[in-house]
């Protein structure tokens, strides 16, 4: 199934991208968000016009899956490329040890963690700073700070379980995105955003404009919080994508979505088949693959993809080390 993904887009996206023809790259990725609630997956329920928009622009693949159902290794993945049990980070945190109280409780003893993120020798935003792109970090960031694992530039700082400061993003506002998409403008650089926003994880306190939107549409009136949640999220993405546009940089910049885990709208965290299992509500998301320059829209319901980093660096026209497994989205290894 992966040959065909390669040869859908080595159609759209054929050519090997020099240093010059580089695009921009922003990678949205959501928070505890169930693959069915998505108004371009057939919900009824959920309004998501920003999100259908970006699908019906770009590839999408509504079979796409993350390595696990939980934040921390899921994430890992996407900075390194590997899976957790290559990777090192299995869990959110370390089991609880008897002979030592404390370490490896939730709160506790973080560095094991930090150690396995860090003797990992690829990491995404790292190989692109070096590549010559400033880079981003906002939203979700687990154990480390920004510039530990090579952004130029970010907002959550060492000392952290999950994002600190970087958990503003979206709830409080798009604008240090735009800061720094408008400093990359001016000195001619492209950029890469990690745009991976609190939401829409709990806690579920939408505004009520948008609650008001959901009334009356969920199984239960906190499913109604969640979907309404999801549109904030929605709308998030539609201040990023228009900013993008105003800027004239929507063409070139290579758009990524996915979510890190699912969620069960109607059961929420109690679900015993979504978020930390290995069910189709725990792993499964849509992932949406947006370069106009260089991408037709197509839709595919069959194909299973999970190839994120590889993808990006075919994009970006950087080379893939190799014990990185997978393959390109661009139509063959980068």
């Amino acid at each position: 199934m992966i040959r065909n993904v390669c040869m859908i887009l080595a159609v759209a996206a054929a050519g090997v991208v020099t240093a010059a023809e580089r695009p921009n790259v922003v990678l949205i990725i959501s928070d505890d968000y169930g693959f069915p609630d998505y108004g371009f997956m057939g919900s009824p329920h959920v309004l998501t016009p920003n999100l259908d928009r970006l699908a019906s622009e770009g590839l999408t693949f509504t079979c796409g899956y993350v390595t696990t159902a939980l934040c921390s290794p899921s994430l890992t993945t996407l900075l390194t490329g590997l899976p957790p049990h290559r990777q090192g980070v299995t869990g959110n945190d370390l089991a609880a040890r008897k002979d030592r109280p404390g370490v490896g409780s939730m709160r506790g003893d973080r560095r094991p963690l930090i150690e396995r993120l860090l003797a990992n020798s690829f990491l995404l935003p790292r190989e692109l700073s070096r590549a010559g792109y400033r880079t981003m970090q906002t939203g979700k960031l687990w154990n480390v700070g920004f510039a530990e694992i090579g952004f130029t530039d970010g907002m959550t700082r060492p000392g952290g379980r999950h994002g600190g400061e970087g958990l503003s993003i979206g709830r409080e506002g798009m604008q240090p995105i735009f800061n720094f998409v408008d400093s990359s403008l001016r000195g001619k650089r492209p950029f890469f955003v990690w745009y991976a926003p609190f939401l829409p994880h709990t806690p579920h306190t939408p505004p009520e404009r948008l609650l008001a939107r959901h009334a009356g549409k969920g199984p239960t009136s906190e499913a109604e919080k969640y979907f309404a949640m999801v549109g904030w999220l929605d709308e998030t993405i539609g201040e990023l994508d228009g900013f993008l546009e105003r800027r004239g940089v929507k063409d070139n910049t290579l758009v990524v979505y996915l979510v890190d885990n699912g969620w069960d709208a109607a059961l929420g965290d109690q679900g015993r088949r979504a978020k930390r299992s290995p069910y189709e509500l725990g792993v499964r998301t849509p992932i949406l693959v947006r370069w106009r320059a260089r991408i037709q829209p197509r839709r595919d319901d069959e194909t299973v993809v999970l190839d994120i980093v590889p993808t990006i660096l075919a994009a970006t026209g950087l080379s893939a080390p190799e014990r990185l497994s997978g393959v390109s989205l661009m139509g063959g290894p980068p």
